[in-house]
């Protein structure tokens, strides 16, 4: 299967960034596919995603807006609720992400990305995870407790026989 994959470092800057997205927004919307963009997007989509540094409202606009018109999902993150984190760990935020085409959430609509621990950089690295281990139905459950209730006992007894 087919996949464009869109790895992005982007710009500080607020103008330099909404070009790079217009342009990744343009090359989303031309490819009839699978795609992926991921990486060190600079921006948050909300103040809830920041902490300890300044939060721009503007970009947060800017950065929902692509993402809206680029037609991307934001796939849920856990492990960590921020991916960058400075060296006192003081100001945190999420600004790495992995955003994914209808395609993509259509034949994995379960996907999740974990976030890892930041070591070797300020930056945690991000894990896609597109499938869920299903062992199919719980087995049935029971503990030695249950039969010394006579009542329970009796309604055991009475379902298997």
């Amino acid at each position: 299967m087919d996949c464009l994959m869109i790895v992005v470092y982007a710009p500080q800057e607020l103008d330099s960034k909404r070009s790079l997205w217009n342009k990744i927004a343009n090359l989303v919307k031309n490819y009839n596919g699978m795609f992926i963009v991921l990486g060190d997007l600079n921006e948050v989509r909300c103040e809830q995603e920041r902490m300890g540094t300044i939060f721009c409202k503007n970009g947060a606009a800017s950065f929902n807006e692509f993402i809206n018109s680029a037609e991307l999902f934001d796939i849920p993150m856990s492990g960590r609720k921020f991916t960058r984190m400075n060296k006192f760990g003081t100001k945190l935020s999420k600004i790495d992400r992995i955003l994914v085409s209808h395609h993509f959430s259509t034949k994995w609509p379960n996907a999740q990305v974990l976030a890892l621990q930041c070591e070797l950089s300020d930056h945690g690295p991000l894990v896609l995870k597109t499938h869920s281990v299903d062992f199919g139905p719980i087995p049935f459950k029971i503990l030695n407790s249950w039969l010394l209730n006579g009542e329970l006992l009796h309604h055991f007894v009475h379902c298997f026989a």
